[in-house]
């Protein structure tokens, strides 16, 4: 029997950003789960091991620190990864307080610094 792969959950409302991210994890060794609902990628770290969370900052179900901070009460083991457009100061802060944010990421992010963080929440996780 294959050995599982680390489930990484992918959640943005833009399609666009969040086929970005997926094409970008694709050929990576995991199993890339991905959503545009917050309630739904919530509901996946809730029912199953999911190793990463790589979320979208703003989003209109909420924000991806008020997701981050649902799932790390929901499955505390969960790595989680914001990506951001809106670097500020309160966005850290926010993030930090709510959801102990692993890595940051600035979008347009770039793929090998995606890749390297996912990698490394994996890590981390295990």
């Amino acid at each position: 029997m294959a050995s599982k792969l680390p489930v990484i959950v992918c959640v943005d409302d833009d399609e666009a950003m969040l086929s970005t991210v997926v094409r970008c994890l694709r050929r990576e060794p995991f199993e890339v789960r991905f959503t545009l609902s917050a309630n739904e990628a919530l509901a996946w770290v809730a029912g199953a091991d999911i190793a990463v969370l790589v979320s979208d900052y703003e989003m209109p179900e909420m924000t991806g620190a008020q997701l981050a901070g649902h799932a790390r009460r929901a499955r505390p083991e969960t790595v989680r990864i914001l990506l951001t457009g809106k670097r500020t100061l309160e966005t850290a802060i926010d993030g930090i307080n709510q959801g102990e944010i692993f890595r940051f990421l600035n979008k347009p992010f770039d793929n090998e610094q995606l890749r390297a963080s996912v990698h490394a929440g994996v890590a981390r996780k295990n």
